[in-house]
């Protein structure tokens, strides 16, 4: 599984890392700073999050013994995740070894990569507030909340 598949894009837009933390799991280094850190699969993060296989292609993650999210394998040769049971994205494999992923509508919200130094690049296209508004609980996650800059030109 590609690291960033269930990975959300909470600092905003623009390109993320993956980089060895030297005992196997994966640091997220967004602007020069670690914003995340990827245990390896079945082992508990610093933070309390556990990433396990399911029995469906995909993996689980769970935070104090509650699933964060769900992700199965989709007909593409992706994932298709789901929080609080709702589809959340969609992932498709891309030819830079990488994934697409995309929200619950088909519209792309970033591209995975290889980095060449044994992790990987995400380029996030914009902010995450839909992806937020769509929780049960949006304001339990409103510290994650980062909006797209804006841009005066954007049509709707």
């Amino acid at each position: 599984m590609d690291i960033f598949e269930d990975f959300d894009a909470t600092y905003g837009k623009g390109c993320y890392t993956s980089m060895s933390d030297g005992l196997g799991g994966e640091n997220i280094m967004h602007d020069g700073m670690v914003v995340g850190h990827e245990a390896p699969m079945g082992t508990m993060s610093p933070e309390g999050t556990l990433r396990i296989l399911n029995h469906e292609g995909g993996t689980d993650v769970l935070k104090d013994g509650q699933v964060q999210s769900h992700s199965v394998a989709n007909a593409m040769g992706g994932q298709d995740i789901y929080h609080d049971g709702q589809l959340h994205h969609i992932t498709t494999p891309n030819p830079m070894g990488g994934v697409n992923v995309y929200d619950d509508t088909m519209h792309l919200e970033g591209i995975s990569m290889d980095n060449g130094i044994g992790g990987e690049n995400y380029l996030a296209m914009g902010g995450n507030v839909d992806a937020i508004t769509q929780y049960d609980n949006p304001l339990a996650h409103s510290a994650e909340c980062r909006f797209a800059p804006f841009d005066a030109a954007k049509t709707l």
